[in-house]
């Protein structure tokens, strides 16, 4: 028996359907809220109670006297995800990084479970070692669907500029909305060949942070390993 959603959480799929579609890309602004409930056959209350929904889960964005608009990375902190801050609390505000591997390959089961892709379909995965005040704080690496980022080569990821975070990319080249995230974070021991690549002490010990992030229609765009030295940072609920 199929259950009937209330009006105005059809007006949220409907918004997000559209974003990660690309008929509404990043930045960009939505129709006034008097079009929008013409377009979805509802109320303007319903539609204003949607639009504040998902301007509270950090999909849409609302402009006094300019209207409502999707979520721009590129105008914003440069990573509302992130999860890492110095011991003393103070936010870090920007890495610096290095690409070490980029490359598409058929996805093993466990990445394929994770993305909820089949066995074997293309997937783009890239690593990163990172940097902050000047000391190497460990190293990240993402695993995206080919499909959704067709564009994504590793020239564009070296040549992006400085301050752009990896997800304000994503919109530049492919109009990826990513609207929410899960982390899962636990803590392990640097392996030896990892300390070697890092020239970080064997067994330093590492917080790390496993990311399922996804479009605002709720498929997966991204599974994501994060590394960080625990000697120097700490997890920002």
């Amino acid at each position: 028996m199929s259950v009937r959603l209330p009006s105005y959480a059809r007006v949220k799929l409907l918004i997000r359907q559209r974003i990660s579609s690309g008929i509404w890309r990043a930045g960009e602004m939505l129709p006034p809220l008097a079009k929008l409930a013409e377009l979805t056959e509802v109320s303007v209350g319903t539609v204003r109670r949607a639009v504040a929904e998902l301007a509270a889960e950090g999909v849409l964005e609302t402009h006094q006297g300019k209207g409502i608009a999707v979520v721009d990375y590129g105008k914003r902190y440069w990573n509302r995800f992130h999860r890492f801050q110095r011991r003393d609390g103070s936010l870090i505000l920007e890495y610096e990084d290095r690409l070490v591997l980029f490359d598409v390959s058929p996805a093993s089961d466990e990445i394929a479970r994770q993305l909820q892709l089949m066995p074997g379909d293309p997937v783009i995965h890239w690593r990163r070692e990172m940097n902050f005040d000047g000391r190497c704080s460990g190293f990240d690496e993402s695993y995206l669907p080919q499909k959704f980022f067709p564009s994504l080569t590793r020239r564009v990821l070296l040549e992006r500029p400085k301050n752009m975070s990896i997800y304000a990319l994503y919109e530049k080249i492919g109009g990826i909305v990513v609207a929410h995230s899960a982390d899962c974070i636990c803590a392990e021991a640097l392996s030896d060949d990892d300390a070697r690549s890092l020239c970080l002490p064997p067994h330093t010990p590492m917080l790390v942070l496993h990311r399922t992030s996804r479009l605002p229609d709720g498929r997966i765009c991204e599974y994501r390993i994060e590394r960080a030295d625990a000697r120097f940072v700490r997890i920002a609920i």
